[in-house]
């Protein structure tokens, strides 16, 4: 059996690395997921540029089931 100290020492660390890859990252992910509008653009706020894509694999998965 895993003693206590083990399982929340695992927990807190996954929990710092996630947040420490999410901080780095998140600038990157701006500039590559998000399009700024331009003069010959339709939309006037930025939006995801491929947002539905992530979506519909998990639409699907909830359809199957």
């Amino acid at each position: 059996m895993l003693r206590p100290e083990i399982v929340w020492f695992a927990a807190v660390f996954a929990f710092s690395l996630a947040a420490l890859g999410v901080s780095l990252r998140r600038g990157w992910a701006w500039h590559l997921a998000v399009d700024v509008p331009n003069d010959r653009s339709l939309h006037s706020l930025p939006v995801p540029r491929v947002g539905g894509v992530l979506m519909m694999p998990w639409v699907l998965l909830g359809h199957s089931g």
